[in-house]
């Protein structure tokens, strides 16, 4: 996390200021890996600092926690906690320590599938040369992100995944991060099904624990918020601060995209639609000062491979039947891989508009199908969008205490009809709106959006 808030902020005197420590951490670290360089969970040590140590990978189920054992999960981490100190170190111009590091990393990565890859799955741990019986997917999400899934083992991986739910809010975050690399619309599919009980509960902060129980404010298990802005809009640094950044969107499912991500730059603003006259895609960029994105048009949408006619920058063409052409200034081609067509584009207001060749009837936008509400946060109206004809509609409100502030029922409503309440004389805080006793969302009433 370190190295991730340093691409995230460029602060580079908090890594001055930790990196003695977090060396210090892998030292000690390696004084508990075995003769192959696997971290071994150690027992407690009577008489030392810190003795009974708590082996501990999650909350959660389907766990099997062994002292004594090599844990999947704990040397996964390992993987990646010493790549990040290898690029420290570099930062840091410490290059006398990468060698240290890279030595550690590649005694558990040569390792890591004869302990762990049990032929089907990865084993929760391996003890004594034997693997346990235990498959969960902490332990083959942890693998991903430590890059030693092969593309031979990803499909037994992704179905893991798919259909295991082990994990705990503070787990999941990794699981879908894992996920997102293998088949994003079964991630978005798995993010819904893990957190709709918090989303339609009273609270108005996220619960410790599936479905939604214990404490009801836990920053843990707010992974999704991370991984909406990073991977499915697509937008996270490449350097440090936003210098460089990336505008790569996931559609996976999804028909239309938009959202602002802060940076030390300023804010970044960007949306991503499918076109269904043209099946092809339109990209709104605002981007800050000194800060150059990277915009990538995807090549897949909604499972479909595409290819496209033009892709233009405004009203001028950047890219025509496979070659990047035209000069824009501003714009230049950067690479194209098997996700996406990049272009490096610096600061200001863009769109993109991309054209495929498939037919219209590639892309259909279907009608509404659930109730809108909005906004979310408001000092005065909220307006509530019908799905579908009624004449028994309903819009309840209720306070945190459970009262309940607002009802109208019997309503007669048509399909796309706009009905608008006004809470400006309610208190500042969280309520839940329910539409129809079946359609729940909380909102909140502030005084500060009226200033």
């Amino acid at each position: 996390m370190l190295w991730k808030y340093y691409l995230y902020t460029g602060d580079k005197a908090l890594l001055q200021e930790l990196y003695p420590y977090a060396k210090k951490f892998i030292q000690q670290c390696a004084t508990t890996t075995n003769s192959d360089g696997m971290l071994i969970m150690q027992p407690g040590q009577s008489g030392v600092t810190g003795a009974n140590l708590w082996n501990w990978v999650d909350w959660g189920s389907n766990l099997d926690v062994q002292e004594g054992s090599a844990n999947t999960v704990c040397n996964s981490i390992y993987i990646v906690l010493l790549n990040n100190m290898m690029n420290i170190a570099d930062t840091l111009g410490i290059p006398a320590d990468i060698p240290y590091y890279q030595s550690l990393q590649t005694k558990v990565k040569n390792n890591f599938n004869t302990y762990f890859w049990n032929g089907k799955g990865y084993a929760f741990h391996n003890k004594n040369g034997v693997k346990s019986s235990v498959v969960d997917d902490r332990s083959g999400a942890w693998a991903v992100l430590a890059g030693m899934v092969d593309d031979a083992k990803k499909p037994y991986v992704l179905n893991t995944l798919k259909t295991l739910y082990d994990a705990c809010p503070y787990q999941e975050m990794y699981i879908e991060q894992a996920m997102l690399q293998l088949d994003p619309t079964a991630t978005l599919k798995r993010m819904r099904s893990r957190y709709s009980s918090m989303i339609s509960s009273w609270s108005s902060t996220l619960w410790e624990e599936f479905p939604a129980n214990n404490s009801n404010n836990h920053a843990w298990s707010a992974g999704p918020l991370y991984h909406l802005g990073a991977s499915i809009l697509g937008v996270r640094p490449l350097k440090p601060a936003f210098a460089e950044y990336t505008f790569l969107p996931l559609m996976a499912d999804l028909k239309q995209i938009s959202g602002v991500v802060p940076s030390p730059k300023g804010s970044i603003t960007v949306s991503c639609t499918i076109d269904a006259d043209t099946s092809g895609i339109t990209q709104e960029l605002k981007s800050p000062l000194n800060a150059v994105c990277i915009v990538g048009v995807p090549k897949q949408l909604l499972g479909k491979s595409l290819l496209f006619k033009t892709i233009k920058a405004g009203t001028d063409i950047i890219w025509q039947n496979g070659t990047a052409t035209g000069n824009v200034a501003g714009v230049e081609f950067y690479e194209e891989d098997s996700q996406f067509i990049k272009f490096k584009v610096q600061p200001g207001s863009w769109v993109f508009i991309s054209e495929s060749k498939e037919s219209s009837t590639a892309v259909i936008v279907p009608k509404m199908q659930s109730i809108q509400v909005y906004p979310n946060f408001t000092s005065g109206l909220v307006k509530v969008q019908f799905a579908d004809d009624s004449k028994n509609a309903s819009v309840k409100i209720v306070d945190m205490a459970g009262h309940t502030v607002y009802n109208k029922g019997k309503l007669s409503v048509k399909q796309g009809d706009v009905k608008q309440v006004d809470i400006s004389g309610y208190s500042n805080g969280a309520y839940v709106l329910t539409v129809n006793d079946t359609y729940r969302q909380k909102i909140i009433k502030t005084d500060s959006l009226s200033n």
